[in-house]
C-alpha cells in the first residue's frame, strides 16, 4: 500500500500525515517511511482514529519512532508514554507539529 492514504474506521483519516512521512507505508493502523525535513531519518507511527489516554498528549498516536539513519540514533520513542523525550529543537518541533495535527488541530 505505499503512498496510500487510508480512511478506516478503526485507523481514521491519515491525510496529514503526507506532511511528515514520505515513501509512506500503512500496514493496519501501523505507518512508516522517511522523515520529511530531515536527511535520512525514519518514523514509525502506531495511530487510531480516536485519542486515548495511551495516546501522545491523549491524541490519536499511541506510538512513535524517529531515528536518523545515519547515527542510527533513536531522536524520539513514544510507547504509550515517553521512553525517550526528542532532545533537539528540530525533533522537537516536528514531534509536537504531528502531535498537533493528529489531534484536528
Amino acid at each position: 500500500m505505499k503512498n496510500q492514504v487510508t480512511v478506516d474506521p478503526f485507523v481514521g483519516d491519515l491525510t496529514f500525515l503526507k506532511k511528515y512521512i514520505s515513501n509512506m507505508r500503512v500496514e493496519g493502523n501501523w505507518v512508516t517511511g522517511k522523515a520529511i525535513g530531515y536527511d535520512d531519518a525514519e518514523v514509525q507511527v502506531k495511530i487510531f482514529a480516536q485519542g486515548s489516554e495511551y495516546g501522545l498528549e491523549g491524541g490519536r498516536i499511541s506510538k512513535l519512532w524517529l531515528r536518523d539513519n545515519k547515527t542510527y540514533k533513536v531522536l524520539a520513542n513514544f510507547d504509550r508514554r515517553w521512553d525517550q523525550k526528542p532532545k533537539g529543537k528540530k525533533d522537537m518541533l516536528y514531534v509536537a507539529m504531528m502531535i498537533k495535527e493528529a489531534a484536528g488541530e
